[in-house]
Formats: structure tokens, C-alpha cells, sequence
């Protein structure tokens, strides 16, 4: 292990306005929040100003093979950046994934990369750990068949990457998109929206021979990536409340001056700084090759993924009534929409997942009573993030008091508490494990349910009960 520079350059620092400022000026965030509605307009001008006006299509390429020759770290300021602003473009799976899949093939498709004239996917789950089993395709005679499920990039993409085995290893085989069937499957987060890729005797070319440890290698480095994103989507989130808080006015003094509230964004902004170092720490040892780049990634991945889902939450109370507006907070909104971001890319985000069961998870199901199963894992292959079921070998049961809002979560003889204000329930199309509590059930909620989220594609409705030592409200519904 070496000592890595983790300060941000000039260059990086001028990367970094620039993207911003580019997402800025192109990236109106009611367009994002059309794609809840399917319309994905926004997609294809935006990539291209990305791709191939600014040149980052080919970030991770070498000079000799006409990309920039950029390194990891250069890509993680990119990733912060569009998870900041939720922008809707395939950069962590085509210019980052992909990418990394085929640098040094030599094949044509590379070139088609760095110039931004083609976009790939890596054809596998997004659920695929870089450490874990690696699925494949079979081919015959340069024809694959097979069906690869929860495919992210796949909608945007001219090209999949598919891996197949071979008698002698792991081969890549390059498929045009126009030779597959792609279905578009319902997600929690549609600026990313995942896809089932079927291929019936597909036409595929070889890229390269014993790829096993450059998709390892891609994987590795998009769990790293996608730690970036979750914490530029945190930062928005902590900016986005501290200036809502100096401004929202109660009592004739800022709500921010209420020590209660100045606690919780304080231990939010820790939370991002302690973000903001171990997703660095992980593309800088990735960029250096370093011996701890496997450890620093699965660090980077599972906090980073449990710190952008608690910054959402955070953002959401702390704005109150209006928070739960799309136009005030459409990344807080996106990123508890961003569950499928949190659960991919393998292990480390299952540990988050168990981590914060207790928290996140409760707050997922119905009120009232429930039963939950403890976190557990899948086959990689068949799960779908925005369908996980925590399943394991112990059962556990959540009751939720009503009057105060605090519960307790049995597994193993080990009791959590929880208390919270606010509870969410997913739509039972989205999570069909979902109880339903029957009329007349003594837990049926007995005061009014806004159903926030009746939105297709969305999903989410939210409970709200005065808890016992709920601070009084404004007018509108907001903090104080």
C-alpha cells in the first residue's frame, strides 16, 4: 500500500465547474422528473454535449488508442458531479463500465467509445459483485443465446458487451443492440432505468479472450464510481437543506438557528466529509493500482450507498411539508428512489442493505404490523433491486406503536429501537411482500394517508401521524 495524494488538483478542480456548469445550463430538472412519466427525451442531447463536446466519452481511454488517457480519479469528479445534479446520461455504464471491460483489445469498438460515436453496456446484472460469480452467455458459432436480467445502460446503448464462456476462459462478444430484444422493467430510479436483454441466436464479434479479470476490474471500478455519485447526491442534499433552513423563518428567527435541527446537519455534514474521503480514497487507489484498491472500493460502496439514502431521508424531514414537493427536492426524492443504485454492484451494498434494515427497511412497509425476514443473500443473476426481498434464515417481526412511533425489531434475540417521524410504504406492484392490513384490523392506520406518490413508476405514499414529542409545525407544514 502506498501514500496517495487525495488533495484535488487544478485540472480536477477545472473539470469539476465545468461539468457543473455544462449540467447547469443543459439540465432542466423537470426533465428529469418527466422520465417518471417515460419520457426520456432529455437522454440523448445530454450525452452528446457529455460524450462528445466535452470529450468524456473517452476519459478512461488511453492517448494511443484516441482517448483522453485520463485516470479514475478524474472520473469520480465526472460521477460526482451527475450524481449531484441526477443527471440521466449512461457515462458510469458505457464511458467508465464498459469501457474498462475492453481498454486494451485492440478491437474497433474502443475507438467507437473514445469518440463518443457508440455507447456500450456491459451486459450483466447490476446487481453483479466484482468479487463474486460472473455470469455468461454460450455462443455457437458466433450466435448468443441466452436471457441477462436488471442490464443498466442497456436502453442507451448501440452496443452490449456480453460476456460468454469458452472452453479456454471468460470471452467478451460485442452484440449490436438492434440484434437483442431489450424490455424495460419498472425501477425505482428511472434516470438509470434497468432492462431485461433476451438474445436469440444473436451475432456477436470476439473483443477479447480471457476477460474474467477485466470485468472484474470494470466492476470494480463502476462500484467505486457509483460511491461518487451517492456522495454528490448527499452533498445536494446537505446544501439544498442548509440554505432552506436559513431561509424558512418561524417564530421570527431562522429555523436553522434551532440547536436541534444545527445538530442533525451536523452530524449530516460529517457523514458527507467521511463520504467525500472514502469514495476518494477509492478512486485514487484504483488510479494507482494500489494493493488496497479491493478493500478501499467495498469501504466506498457500502458507506457511501447507506450515507446517500440517510441524507435523502434527512433532506425530506428537515424541509417538511414542502419537501415532499418534485419541485423543491427532485434529488432527495430520487435518491430514495435510488434503492436499486444502493443494492448494486454486489456485496458491499447487500452489508449496507443489512446495515440499515432496521432504519430503511421498516420504514418501507406498511404501518402497522408487518413482517419482515432478515437480509440475506441472492443469486445475482435473477434479483432485481427495486424486488429485493430480505430474505434469510431468521424472521423477524417489526411492531410499530402508533401513538409514539417507535417500534422494535426482534432477530436473534437482538432488539433495535426505532423512532422516526415519517413512514414509507412502497406500492404493492413495486413490493408485492408488502401486508395488507384488512378493514377493521386493529393496526389499520386511523387518520388520513396522503398518497404523496401515487405517480406511476414512483410509487411511494407517506404516513403521517403527530408523534408524541413532535416539534410544533408552521403553516405550511414545515420543520421548526
Amino acid at each position: 500500500m502506498t501514500e496517495l495524494n487525495l488533495l484535488y488538483t487544478d485540472v480536477e478542480d477545472d473539470l469539476r465547474r465545468t461539468i457543473r456548469d455544462l449540467l447547469e445550463d443543459r439540465l432542466d430538472p423537470s426533465a428529469v422528473i418527466a422520465m417518471y412519466d417515460g419520457d426520456r427525451t432529455v437522454v440523448d442531447p445530454l450525452w452528446k454535449a457529455i460524450a462528445q463536446d466535452l470529450g468524456l466519452a473517452g476519459l478512461l481511454i488511453p492517448e494511443a488508442e484516441g482517448g483522453v488517457g485520463a485516470s479514475v480519479r478524474e472520473a469520480a469528479i465526472v460521477c460526482e458531479e451527475l450524481g449531484r445534479a441526477v443527471a440521466p446520461v449512461p457515462f458510469l455504464t458505457s464511458a467508465v463500465v464498459a469501457t474498462i471491460a475492453v481498454t486494451g483489445s485492440g478491437h474497433e469498438v474502443v475507438a467507437d467509445l473514445a469518440a463518443g460515436a457508440t455507447t456500450a453496456a456491459l451486459a450483466v446484472p447490476f446487481t453483479t459483485a466484482p468479487e463474486g460469480p460472473l455470469p455468461a452467455l454460450a455462443a455457437t458459432d458466433g450466435a448468443l443465446t441466452g436471457t441477462v436480467s436488471s442490464v443498466a445502460g442497456a436502453l442507451e446503448a448501440d452496443v452490449l458487451l456480453v460476456p460468454v464462456e469458452e472452453s479456454d476462459g471468460l470471452a467478451i462478444y460485442a452484440v449490436p443492440v438492434a440484434a437483442t430484444t431489450v424490455q424495460a422493467v419498472a425501477s425505482l430510479d428511472m434516470s438509470r432505468q434497468l432492462a431485461d436483454v433476451s438474445l436469440g441466436a444473436a451475432p456477436g464479434t470476439r473483443v477479447r479472450g480471457d476477460a474474467a479479470d477485466s470485468v472484474r476490474a470494470a466492476l470494480r471500478a463502476g462500484a467505486a464510481m457509483l460511491a461518487s455519485e451517492q456522495v454528490g447526491v448527499a452533498s445536494w442534499c446537505l446544501a439544498g437543506t442548509v440554505d432552506y433552513l436559513r431561509e424558512r423563518r418561524q417564530f421570527g428567527r431562522p429555523v436553522g438557528s434551532f440547536q436541534a435541527l444545527k445538530h442533525r446537519l451536523a452530524d449530516l455534514y460529517v457523514g458527507v466529509e467521511s463520504g467525500t474521503a472514502v469514495a476518494r480514497y477509492a478512486a485514487a487507489a484504483l488510479a494507482a493500482d494500489d494493493s488496497d484498491s479491493k478493500v478501499a472500493t467495498a469501504i466506498a460502496a457500502s458507506y457511501c450507498g447507506n450515507l446517500a439514502v440517510t441524507a435523502a431521508e434527512e433532506a425530506l424531514q428537515l424541509h417538511g411539508g414542502i419537501g415532499m414537493s418534485w419541485s423543491v427536492c427532485r434529488s432527495t426524492r430520487q435518491t430514495l428512489g435510488r434503492v436499486g443504485r444502493w443494492l448494486s454492484c454486489g456485496s458491499p451494498h447487500r452489508r449496507a442493505a443489512r446495515m440499515s434494515s432496521t432504519r430503511s427497511v421498516a420504514r418501507s412497509y406498511a404501518a402497522g404490523e408487518c413482517l419482515l425476514t432478515a437480509a440475506g443473500s441472492a443469486d445475482p443473476q435473477s434479483e432485481r433491486p427495486y424486488e429485493r426481498d430480505f430474505d434469510g434464515p431468521e424472521q423477524c417481526r417489526a411492531r410499530f406503536d402508533r401513538d409514539g412511533h417507535r417500534g422494535s425489531r426482534r432477530a436473534g434475540g437482538r432488539s433495535t429501537q426505532l423512532a422516526f417521524d415519517h413512514r414509507w410504504t412502497l406500492q404493492p406492484d413495486l413490493l408485492p411482500h408488502r401486508r395488507q392490513p384488512a378493514m377493521g384490523d386493529a393496526h389499520t392506520p386511523s387518520r388520513r394517508s396522503d398518497a404523496i406518490g401515487s405517480r406511476r413508476g414512483e410509487g411511494v405514499s407517506r404516513h403521517v401521524e403527530p408523534a408524541a414529542d413532535r416539534r410544533s409545525s408552521g403553516a405550511d407544514g414545515g420543520p421548526v
